[in-house]
């Protein structure tokens, strides 16, 4: 190391060892620096984006800006340098340069150049510092220079290490005094990098574009993006989100925005594959293991019979040096846990954007198969924390195999892999009994006035009660899984450490204090560390001339080359195929229609040539299930060509407009209604600017101005979910009126006449299909009213078993004698139409009556009830009497057992280490495997004697033995406790649904009128799947932590008083920090909830309404909805995990402090 060729190259109590890597470690940053910045030549350059990439952002705010950017404004940053820092920058570097040249030329000529090592170290050091002084000038910053930062860092801790070095030395008596120039200028040194350090860390981490208002940073737009470099690294920037959790209880408007960055328009749109970065995670397992490496040495150090000053100097060193290697851990947990959270939760986005985009994109298959409403996103959202917590899990597993244990952990290694491909295999069944589940309910839930009707309530019970049985029967086997798993991994580690300390004996080695605490450490580490989407994405699609979100990925058409007209050449059709695994997945629950799907004869239009003419009206008639629907569908590319007929569609979906102000796409009117869960007139407007004159005569020409005289909120009456809050002939109205609002070209209506009476049909010919707002617009109107229609009618087509028996202009038809017969039989159809209209009339108006004694409330659905203080005890009481509260008894008692268990194991190994002959004093520390969320156990100073216990040398298999049988009783108590949590879990998730769906089944029609199917989906699915995997958890560790408390408070009490006083004020800050983390993540989660059930109702919405979604080309439109959905689900999501970061920085910071004051103490009494 430099010439110093007494010490090695890692003995830092050598001064020249310790000048040597101050003076290194810069310098060779610098020669990266340097190199890195040199042109490469272009066949290299792939090869080095290529190493870049997966330590590369998946967005830049920027990128991220302009992505989310709604209408284009200048992106460009503020780049405006600051010149305080700047020339900070530049004269201290200069300074620092010369400075250490002097150096260098007065070791030079005080040394006749003999000293050649100290020379080098100077020339080095000044070298680094020359870097730091060009680099402000060559290249100006306004954000964090990272550069910098790390040669900054680097200097402060090469500079405080030789100045340490040289006052520790002189302070043992082992050098003299090395002189106050030299003290006082290394003390300038430090001083003046850490006036550098200063204004690095208050650097900006971004600039704000123009895009974003200064003053919002930290009302509405998160401060992430744009905190000071302080602020990112003590994750400082989410506590005025704590204290307004503490103050009060959080409302939507008082988190901020979601970062551009995590948005999920921006994520999707930018998506790509994700690299994880596992350098933070890297450092952060190795740094895990500097604590026990410093605890042994402080237990060496301290075990000695005589302490000298430079014992104890050493142990406070190994104290220091083991709390940065903490402070670093925390800080590198806390870096890797933002990256991967940070990927989680844009993976998360972009798989629900992804998820909704193909319910847009895929051919519809309503009809053939029950759709459920809430696997698609309840999938997303379980695959995504499933994806997170095997990262975790995985990183863990690294952490714990790293040093110890290779031979045995890979002999046990097939068990595990057996276990781990069972647990996988029985998560896939239980993932699909759990759709079959959510598939039941949706039927339930849709259908539940028709149950109701019929009194099926105890049927469908009971049915829904089945397909939960399936589901508890899968995690029965998979608690059993979890149990097996448990055990193998917790007798592992306990086998690996008796055969670890009986192995050690059996060499002839004394087990010390130092390497019987030490080893419990790593034992207690690697213990810890050992403890349908695809499917649905390979469906079929419709192509891009249907959907205009594939239109972007094909190339767009010339706006001068658009197919004027709407027909068929020469084609044949079929439905749209049902894939089998979506048939098969919910066949039980009979979601399959025999009409469509029987094998043996499948509905398709054969021979189709048909041309409408443009801007005229044109009638599709012909009796029932003759296909004049399905040719509709067709038109409108919802059903599959068959090949071997050929043919195509003529339909053009494009931007331009004619003459007329129309555009050349199509407005769709189907003939069962899809209406949102708005107002009337949103839904009429359907995205449409609106425009009061044409609003007012599209009312008035759709007979709607009568309804909206009597509905007392007028076109503001909200439509409950399907309508419920309209009659038939309401829906239909508003269904056509949304229409002709609209500006298509093309205007396809399925039989709007035969939900109306004879007098409005008249009207909504005479006034709408004859009227002005329909001239010069191709109308294609399916009906029975051939009679009615035919004055204002010019062509007619005529269906007939899935062909066309009959086409022409009216005069054509006239002249050839067959219209009058047409006409006959249509008028059959409408006698049966008139009927039913005539009977939901009469329902309609007794329903009337009853509305008028009592007003309709001006909202129909009210919003989700959010909870607000703290959880009240009688939800707990709830969730103890479904699991049992004598389950709840057994395992108090056993988180009592184990802690005595926990506290004996230490005991022993005091015993055990103490039945040398000797009799001594020492420190422990416990290392708990949930150190990053619970309280360590608290130090303790203990003194054992050895004469109540054979001696260690002669009888070594006595300790050997009785350490064995405490280690696997806590094993014992471990299994017994999961296997009577798992029993209550299974209890309370059994009890607790039955109750819930008999609840929702024998509710109120004005309750299932109100309350939307997506929110009580939300319920039954991930309500619930908290229920059945993390509740009973969660209160167990509640349990064992705080009787752990509790336990390490009666243990310093006994055995060390003194910690008190040190320990109330920790506990103090303890305390302040995790109520605003709880006050503060309880209203997050709340809110998360919330904003999680539109998402559900916004997706079966969609997938009930998709051909009208997309006949009028408003793909987009919903796909920017779901965006702000997701994000505003995402932003509460993402807050409570960047809260919880905070609250583990802080609780590592504090743990720490609490170990270096216990060292103090113990080194001084």
């Amino acid at each position: 190391m430099l010439s110093c060729e007494q010490s090695s190259a890692f003995d830092l109590t050598d001064a020249c060892v310790r000048n040597s890597w101050s003076a290194i470690l810069p310098a060779a940053v610098v020669c990266a620096l340097c190199v890195s910045s040199l042109p490469v030549p272009s066949q290299l350059q792939r090869l080095v984006n290529t190493l870049k990439a997966p330590f590369s952002p998946l967005l830049t705010l920027q990128e991220a800006e302009a992505l989310t950017a709604e209408e284009p404004t200048d992106a460009s940053q503020v780049s405006d340098v600051e010149p305080r820092p700047s020339l900070a920058f530049t004269f201290i570097g200069l300074v620092q340069s010369l400075a250490w040249i002097t150096g260098a030329i007065f070791y030079y000529v005080a040394t006749d150049a003999s000293d050649a090592t100290a020379l080098t170290q100077s020339l080095l050091i000044a070298f680094s510092w020359l870097y730091t002084t060009i680099r402000p000038i060559a290249s100006p910053f306004a954000t964090v220079p990272y550069d910098l930062f790390t040669i900054y860092l680097l200097h402060f801790a090469g500079g405080t290490l030789i100045l340490g070095g040289y006052l520790f030395d002189y302070a043992v008596g082992e050098a003299p005094w090395p002189g106050t120039a030299i003290v006082v200028a290394l003390s300038a040194n430090i001083a003046a990098v850490l006036v550098l350090l200063y204004y690095t860390v208050n650097m900006p981490m971004n600039v704000p574009s123009m895009r974003v208002k200064k003053e919002d940073i930290g009302k509405t737009v998160c401060p992430e993006d744009y905190t000071r470099f302080w602020g990112w690294l003590s994750f400082s920037w989410v506590f005025p989100l704590i204290q307004r959790g503490t103050r009060g209880t959080l409302d939507e408007k008082d988190v901020w925005n979601l970062s551009p960055t995590m948005q999920a328009r921006a994520v999707y749109t930018k998506f790509k594959t994700l690299n994880f970065d596992f350098l933070g995670g890297l450092l952060a397992m190795v740094l895990q293991y500097s604590a026990p490496f410093f605890l042994k040495r402080i237990l060496d150090t301290i075990d000695q019979p005589n302490l000298t000053p430079r014992d104890k100097g050493m142990a406070y060193a190994y104290a220091g040096l083991m709390f940065l290697c903490a402070i670093l851990k925390a800080q590198c947990d806390l870096t890797h846990l933002w990256f991967a959270r940070r990927a989680t939760t844009q993976v998360r986005s972009e798989l629900m954007s992804a998820i909704y985009e193909k319910a847009l994109k895929r051919k519809d298959f309503s009809g053939l198969v029950k759709e459920k409403e809430g696997s698609a996103p309840d999938a997303v959202d379980k695959k995504a924390r499933e994806k997170k917590a095997d990262d975790a899990k995985a990183g863990a597993g690294w952490a714990g195999v790293q040093f110890a244990g290779f031979a045995f952990f890979f002999a046990i290694w097939p068990i595990n892999s057996y276990l781990t491909s069972r647990d996988f295999k029985i998560k896939k069944e239980k993932a699909k009994v759990k759709d079959t589940r959510m598939a039941v309910l949706d039927e339930l839930i849709s259908s539940i006035k028709f149950i109701k009707f019929f009194a099926w309530e105890d049927r469908w019970v009971d049915r829904a009660m089945a397909a939960r049985k399936a589901e508890l029967g899968w995690m029965v086997k998979e608690y059993i899984n979890n149990i097996i798993f448990s055990g193998l991994w917790s007798f592992a580690p306990i086998s690996l450490s008796v055969v670890s300390f009986f192995i050690y004996i059996w060499l002839g080695n004394e087990l010390t204090a130092g390497t019987a605490f030490t080893a419990i450490a790593l034992f207690s580490m690697i213990r810890f560390a050992l403890y349908r989407i695809a499917n649905y994405l390979e469906e079929d699609e419709v192509t891009p001339q249907v959907s205009t979100l594939k239109q972007d990925l094909a190339a767009p058409p010339p706006a001068d080359d658009v197919d004027e007209g709407l027909g068929i050449e020469n084609a044949s059709f079929e439905f749209p195929r049902t894939p089998e695994s979506a048939a098969s997945s919910v066949a039980d629950v009979s979601t399959v229609v025999d009409e469509v799907q029987t094998q043996d004869h499948r509905f398709e239009l054969r021979d189709i040539s048909v041309i409408f003419p443009e801007g005229r009206l044109s009638v599709i008639t012909g009796p029932t299930a003759s296909g004049k629907t399905a040719l509709l569908m067709a038109l409108m590319g919802e059903m599959t060509i068959l090949p071997a007929a050929g043919g195509r569609i003529i339909m053009a979906k494009s931007n331009k407009i004619d003459k007329y102000g129309n555009t050349h796409g199509i407005a769709y009117a189907a003939q069962t209604p899809w209406l949102r869960h708005q107002s009337i007139r949103d839904n009429i407007l359907f995205g449409s600017p609106f425009d009061e004159a044409r609003y007012n005569q599209v009312v008035e020409c759709c007979a709607l101005k009568p309804d909206f005289d009597v509905l007392e909120d007028g076109d503001a009456t909200e439509i409950g979910s399907k309508g419920v809050s309209l009659s038939g002939g309401q829906r239909s109205r508003v269904a056509l009126a949304r229409a002709v609002y609209s500006r298509k070209k093309y205007l396809l209506l399925d039989d709007p006449l035969s939900a109306v009476d004879s007098h409005t049909s008249r009207f909504l010919f005479e006034k709408c299909l004859q009227g002005p707002l329909l001239a010069q617009r191709t109308v294609i109107l399916v009906t029975h009213h051939v009679e009615l229609v035919l004055p204002g009618a010019h062509y007619v087509v005529r269906m007939l078993d899935g062909r066309i028996d009959t086409q022409g202009t009216v005069e054509e038809l006239r002249a050839q004698g067959v219209l009058d017969e047409i006409a006959h039989e249509a008028a059959v159809e409408v006698q049966k139409e008139e009927l039913a209209v005539a009977a939901e009339g009469a329902a309609d108006a007794e329903a009337g009556g009853e509305q008028a004694e009592a007003k309709k409330p001006r909202r129909l659905v009210e919003d989700e009830h959010r909870e607000t203080g703290s959880v009240k005890w009688v939800t707990y009481r709830e969730y103890l009497r479904a699991s049992g509260y004598y389950i709840w008894g057994l395992l108090s008692l056993l988180v009592v057992l184990q802690q005595l268990r926990t506290v004996s194991e230490k005991i022993w190994i005091k015993v055990w280490s103490g039945a040398y002959e000797t009799s001594f004093r020492f420190l422990f520390r416990s290392f708990s495997a949930n150190d990053m969320f619970v309280l360590d156990t608290l130090p303790s100073q203990v003194e054992f004697h050895s004469s109540r216990f054979p001696n260690a040398n002669e009888r070594p298999m006595f300790y050997v033995g009785v350490y064995a049988a405490i280690m696997c009783s806590g094993v014992v108590l471990q299994l017994v406790s999961a296997i009577l949590q798992y029993v209550g879990a299974l209890r309370a998730s059994r009890n607790l649904f039955r109750r819930l769906l008999v609840t929702v089944v024998r509710a109120t029609f004005r309750f299932h009128d109100t309350t939307p199917q997506g929110r009580m989906l939300n319920r039954f699915s991930k309500d619930f799947a908290t229920v059945d995997s993390r509740l009973a958890g969660s209160l167990q560790v509640v349990n064992t932590s705080l009787a752990g408390f509790f336990a390490s408070i009666l243990t310093v009490t006994a055995v060390f008083p003194a910690f008190l006083l040190p320990a109330t004020f920790v506990a103090y800050n303890y305390w302040r920090l995790a109520v605003g983390y709880l006050n503060t993540g309880r209203d997050l989660r709340r809110m998360e909830s919330n904003t999680r059930s539109p998402i559900f109702s916004d997706f079966g919405e969609l997938l009930t309404g998709v051909v009208t979604v997309r006949a009028f080309s408003a793909e987009k439109r919903f796909m920017d909805a779901i965006y702000k959905r997701i994000d505003a689900m995402t932003a509460f999501n993402y807050f409570i995990w960047m809260t919880n970061r905070w609250l583990l920085l802080n609780y590592d910071v504090l743990g720490e402090f609490i170990f270096v004051v216990d060292t103090g103490l113990v080194l001084m009494i």
